[in-house]
């Protein structure tokens, strides 16, 4: 009850310093803020606040996307997407020390994803008074999206003024009780939204559930898939690159925070209406690219025309270990012209490597040598240590490693390590000095038993 009360005083010294004085109010503020950004107030028990609705029916495309397809696609596919990236650093890290704690972890992070269905996912997006987090940043705008019987719907929840922060975040937490929505989409969430609402959570008093509930944080599979070809993977380079989706007059999300501070201080503002935009845009784009990502998993030789995608793609099917769909990748790009042929054939030896199918993987490695002498010398190494290891052909293990070495030093090309290639070199010859030795003593003894 005292910290009750002690948040309801500290809540009306912040609010009285932060209202509008009537004498900063723009003229065009008798203008009807509703009619101008097509938003109805709704009532709280907390006060009221503006929430603005749109919806778009089944066939509604989104760049190249129809995020109605996205339905199509089984709830497994997420945990597939985002692998172990829903845990915390230190919890990754104690994953790579215990392996049996690993699996235990991967297999319970696969179990929450799995049972959340795609209309059961709330796609959450905020714009705030800050680009970072902190005490003091408001969601002045929240955006939400969800699927419908017949419709995907998006509701804009916005606060006027700091009062109305309250109704916001009550009406955001009725939506998802009421929806039963049980997972969230965001981009960058994890990272800066649901940090932001469980931060005014706190502050407000207002119950919201978002913290625990899972969230398919988009940005960490657009990483792993696109990073190495796109580079910024910001959501509007990804539309751009992905989704085959320009914005057109958008605001930069840099300026969003100042425009809101005008439209508090001025009572209206012309490009509120583009922040609204730019906030739907960015909920519409989530649902795309979930889209994108599954129909990319589920068929990526029929769907994805980039190399480099193709090639994450397949390292991704190796990390969930999808072992065959990997070598089929890996045997597509190898059958392309290019310079993913050399390092998708590189993929398969090692993948076979690690099957223990060593005679197929050395038959790849000589072909590498054969095609691309010039690009690295992993092969020259690889074959080394399978004559040395496997074979027990030592000349031809030596041979590979001297060839190696002179191609390291000649061309500079990487794992150029002299004193390793010395080091393996010193030891072959003394093993094939060892087995010389033995053949001329094995003869020596024949000769005397002739004698004999």
């Amino acid at each position: 009850m005292v910290h009750d009360d002690l948040r309801k005083k500290l809540r009306e010294i912040i609010f009285a310093n932060r209202r509008s004085s009537p004498a900063l109010k723009h003229e065009s503020f008798e203008r009807n803020i509703e009619d101008y950004l097509q938003a109805e107030e709704q009532k709280t028990p907390y006060g009221s606040c503006l929430v603005r609705h749109d919806y778009y029916p089944d066939g509604y495309r989104h760049g190249v996307s129809d995020i109605y397809s996205l339905l199509n696609y089984q709830p497994s596919l997420v945990s597939k997407l985002t692998n172990n990236s829903s845990l915390s650093k230190r919890a990754r890290k104690s994953l790579r020390e215990h392996r049996n704690l690993n699996q235990i972890q991967i297999e319970r992070h696969n179990n929450i994803y799995s049972k959340i269905k795609f209309h059961e996912y709330l796609f959450l997006d905020i714009e705030a008074t800050g680009l970072s987090g902190g005490v003091g940043v408001y969601p002045f705008l929240i955006g939400i999206g969800f699927f419908g019987s017949q419709d995907f719907h998006i509701y804009q929840l916005f606060m006027r003024d700091y009062h109305e922060e309250q109704a916001v975040l009550y009406l955001l937490g009725k939506f998802i009780k009421d929806k039963r929505l049980k997972g969230l989409v965001t981009y960058n969430g994890k990272a800066y939204d649901v940090n932001v609402l469980n931060t005014r959570r706190i502050v407000s008093g207002i119950e919201l559930p978002v913290s625990d509930m899972p969230n398919f944080d988009l940005l960490y599979p657009v990483r792993k898939l696109f990073k190495k070809r796109i580079g910024d993977c910001s959501l509007t380079s990804i539309e751009r690159e992905i989704l085959n989706f320009y914005r057109v007059d958008d605001i930069p999300g840099y300026k969003v925070p100042e425009v809101y501070f005008d439209f508090v201080r001025r009572g209206f503002s012309e490009p509120m209406r583009k922040v609204f935009i730019h906030n739907l845009y960015d909920v519409l784009s989530m649902v795309a690219i979930a889209e994108r990502l599954c129909s990319f998993y589920s068929d990526p030789i029929e769907l994805v025309s980039e190399p480099e995608d193709l090639f994450q793609i397949a390292a991704l099917y190796e990390i969930n270990g999808s072992f065959k769909d990997a070598k089929k990748i890996y045997s597509y790009l190898s059958s392309c012209q290019g310079s993913f042929n050399y390092k998708a054939k590189m993929a398969m030896s090692f993948r076979l490597k690690k099957e223990r199918n060593l005679e197929e993987a050395s038959g790849i490695w000589k072909e590498c040598i054969s095609n691309h002498p010039k690009i690295s010398i992993v092969p020259y190494i690889e074959l080394a240590k399978y004559y040395e290891h496997q074979i027990k052909d030592y000349r031809n293990a030596l041979l590979y490693t001297q060839k190696g070495l002179y191609l390291a030093n000649l061309f500079c090309l990487s794992h150029s390590n002299s004193y390793e290639f010395d080091k393996r070199i010193q030891r072959l010859n003394k093993k094939i000095l060892k087995l010389e030795n033995e053949k001329d003593h094995k003869d020596k003894e024949s000769d005397d038993c002739r004698l004999g």
